[in-house]
């Protein structure tokens, strides 16, 4: 709603092509599509599947990657979550959506 994140779709033949080199990997539709939509789309990769990740990097080695935990250190950085909102999302994500992040108690600790 703030504009912050932005939802795309896979329209161009360029982006349907990484879609089904992907594909041929047995990457998921998730990452198959986040990866076709950043590599086309010159755009940065937040993405937590480390196979997924390293058949993005081999695709496009140029291509920004991020996980959870950085992504959520930018965010905290940029001003857009204090660290206490981060660490809520933290707590929600282990209880409730086998996020796992258990080598550390708050985003305070990864903060440079």
């Amino acid at each position: 709603m703030a504009g912050h994140l932005l939802e795309l779709s896979l329209t161009g033949p360029a982006e349907h092509a990484v879609f089904a080199e992907m594909q041929k990997h047995r990457l998921g539709d998730g990452e198959c599509t986040a990866i076709a939509a950043a590599s086309v789309g010159r755009m940065s990769l937040a993405i937590d599947d480390i196979r997924a990740k390293k058949k993005a990097a081999a695709h496009d080695p140029g291509l920004a990657l991020l996980d959870t935990i950085g992504l959520m250190l930018e965010v905290i950085q940029a001003g857009l979550l204090t660290v206490a909102e981060a660490d809520a999302i933290k707590v929600d994500g282990e209880a409730n959506h086998h996020v796992i992040e258990k080598h550390f108690k708050s985003r305070a600790e990864l903060i440079p």
